[in-house]
């Protein structure tokens, strides 16, 4: 009947990415009826636990998929991008260049833009320093969870 297949129809098809990926998750999200009595089994318990954990990392790593693919960007909005930087970029040295220029009238002007230059690049230094960090321990979680799945 037209009346009940058509809405039927309009709903899935509306909503067919959101569908897909609720059918994808549910393979692997669905939980396994296991009978209490079997829990009195130790390796039964282990291995649930570890079909347990394994559900957890599934779920992490969906996630940290998902929120990396919706950051990515187009490349007609990256081309945009690069244009924009490359743009504030020689803004920037002109100001530079400006700066610069009214500043080396200053008597100890030598002194205070080698000072400058330092430290612009100790905080360089240290945003990266930061950005290692942050990938190692990374790395330490990834490890963890490899060594705790071999275990």
């Amino acid at each position: 009947d037209k009346d009940i297949i058509y809405p039927i129809l309009r709903h899935l098809l509306s909503k067919l990415p959101e569908l897909r990926k609720r059918a994808y998750l549910s393979r692997f999200l669905t939980a396994i009826e296991v009978p209490e009595e079997m829990f009195a089994d130790p390796e039964i318990m282990e291995k649930y636990q570890q079909y347990k954990d394994l559900q957890e990392n599934f779920k992490e790593t969906h996630k940290a998929t998902e929120r990396l693919r919706g950051t990515t960007l187009q490349p007609t909005e990256l081309k945009r991008e690069v244009a924009q930087l490359e743009e504030e970029k020689t803004q920037l040295k002109g100001k530079i260049a400006k700066l610069e220029q009214k500043l080396r009238k200053l008597e100890n002007f030598d002194e205070l833009y080698e000072v400058t230059s330092k430290l612009r690049k100790e905080q360089e230094e240290e945003a990266k320093l930061a950005e290692r960090f942050q990938e190692q321990a990374m790395q330490l979680k990834q490890s963890e969870a490899r060594y705790y799945q071999a275990r």
